[in-house]
């Protein structure tokens, strides 16, 4: 028979319990250690950028590369906007004639012209004798100038007849090769005002005077030597051009009443 008893077994077999876990508790990792290297690893599985993504409004790729080209145009326009300038301006026509335009001298009576002593581009004085001719009772009639200047175009020739008022020659006034005198409807005529650049078919110039009163437009067109259509009156306008062109010529006129830039205007409304 062993000599062990029951109660000496179970003390050995509780000894050996405890001996194991000491053992076990010797050989583990240290505590802190192994949290830190279960973080760490946690960490490293963690996809920061997805996690951004997923944290952001869904808005996909497309939807981006609209907005992107949205915020582009919407670039483009202010720089172009910045840079575009918006010109209002007054048309107006007229000639290269010095004011109050071009002048008539015209027959004092009905005559049978004798000589004519003038000729187109001759400078004249007011009062110049122009032409002579031979009035009803044989009396002798003279044609004198109204007004200095240059003569633009001669009208009439020895041996022709004219009735009185009949005109013998048209005159340019002093000044008129830097001069403009344009027409503009009445209804515009309101914006413009002295100071106003004017870029015209001769060259560019400056609103030296507006005159007060509208008149009719055959009457314009008798001042200015062109055809004015219009059925509303109009209002003469005085340019001093910058530099010399030719007297007389035709003159298609831009009056420019304001300049500013689109962004400008843009701007002004909002």
């Amino acid at each position: 028979m062993s000599g062990r008893t029951p109660v000496a077994d179970h003390d050995r077999r509780k000894s050996e319990v405890l001996d194991a876990i000491f053992e076990a508790v010797e050989h583990a990792p240290d505590s802190e250690a192994e949290s830190a290297s279960f973080e760490a690893r946690g960490l490293e599985q963690v996809d920061v950028a997805a996690q951004v993504d997923r944290a952001l409004p869904l808005i996909s790729r497309s939807a981006w590369v609209a907005l992107v080209g949205v915020a582009l145009v919407i670039v483009a326009g202010l720089v172009y906007s910045a840079g575009v300038v918006q010109v209002s301006s007054v048309n107006a026509v007229g000639r290269a004639v010095a004011a109050p335009g071009i002048v008539v001298a015209v027959s004092p009576g009905d005559i049978v012209m004798t000589e004519v002593l003038i000729a187109d581009g001759d400078p004249v004085t007011p009062g110049q004798l122009l032409a002579t001719g031979t009035g009803a009772q044989g009396n002798v009639i003279e044609v004198l100038a109204p007004a200095g200047g240059t003569v633009w175009q001669q009208l009439a020739f020895a041996g022709q007849s004219l009735l009185t008022g009949a005109s013998v020659a048209s005159i340019l006034p002093v000044g008129s090769e830097q001069a403009a005198l344009v027409a503009v409807p009445e209804s515009s005529s309101a914006q413009v005002s002295v100071g106003l650049a004017v870029d015209s078919s001769v060259g560019t110039g400056t609103v030296t005077s507006v005159n007060s009163a509208p008149i009719p437009a055959v009457l314009a067109s008798s001042l200015l030597g062109i055809s004015i259509s219009d059925t509303e009156p109009v209002v003469l306008i005085n340019v001093v051009l910058d530099a010399p062109v030719e007297r007389g010529s035709n003159v298609i006129a831009r009056i420019i009443v304001s300049e500013q830039t689109l962004l400008a205007q843009i701007m002004r409304l909002g």
